[in-house]
């Protein structure tokens, strides 16, 4: 092969690789609203009230290309009586996996009268943000609770308002893990909102588990570009030692 042709091959391949290349759908926004709070009590006949709780929220603060945590952990006891609940809210958002958040949660009250305890927690988190280019959103995950649910109780995720798995707080919900695999479209500037909330409580002999989910997919992976520019790369290098 010639220089000309050479040049003429590499000129072609790029052309291709490039027109090949998927377009960016990288995050151009991320924020993160959050509004928790959770409470124990315990009290028994000769023992005092013992209580404590936990409150985060409501705030909005910026979560572009970040990542972190918001745990809870309480517990108290009083006599026979005794109460514990603990959360953690975890997130990430970044322009290579987009967008993850998770939510595990657990309250537990025990006591037989005289005795009294009270548990629960109501968890509401919220992730708002944009994309640079429009692109198809993935959204995988799920909610799942241990036990059937009642108003006011809840385990839900949202997706622009629209429900993809979980109920609301007036329509109670069995027992059960539930997933949801969808896609959605994105435009540049418009925003979009994932929420999750979970809310539980109980007295003297009761306990549940909730969880939740959502990894938010639809970028492309950076080594797609890089190995594509490498490729173009080693033509370069072929055509220059054919010379």
């Amino acid at each position: 092969m010639n220089l000309k042709m050479a040049r003429f091959a590499l000129c072609s391949v790029a052309v291709v690789a490039l027109g090949a290349m998927p377009a960016s759908a990288q995050l151009s926004s991320a924020e993160l609203f959050v509004n928790i709070d959770a409470g124990v009590s315990a009290s028994d006949m000769n023992s005092p009230l013992v209580s404590d709780s936990f409150s985060d929220g409501p705030r909005t603060f910026d979560v572009f290309l970040a990542s972190g945590n918001i745990p809870w952990d309480l517990q108290v006891e009083s006599g026979g009586g005794e109460a514990e609940t603990e959360g953690q809210i975890e997130y990430l958002a970044t322009t290579t996996s987009q967008i993850f958040a998770r939510g595990d949660f657990t309250m537990r009250a025990a006591a037989a009268s005289p005795a009294s305890a009270l548990a629960g927690f109501d968890a509401v988190m919220s992730i708002s943000f944009e994309v640079e280019t429009q692109t198809t959103l993935s959204l995988t995950g799920f909610v799942s609770t241990g036990r059937e649910l009642s108003n006011p109780e809840v385990v839900v995720c949202q997706f622009n308002g629209q429900v993809l798995a979980g109920d609301s707080r007036a329509t109670p919900l069995a027992a059960g893990t539930f997933t949801f695999d969808v896609e959605r479209g994105l435009f540049p500037e418009e925003t979009a909102v994932i929420e999750c909330s979970a809310a539980s409580s109980g007295g003297q002999a009761n306990s549940n588990t909730l969880a939740w989910e959502v990894t938010v997919n639809g970028l492309p992976e950076p080594e797609t570009t890089l190995g594509t520019l490498v490729g173009v790369g080693a033509l370069g290098a072929l055509a220059r030692r054919r010379r």
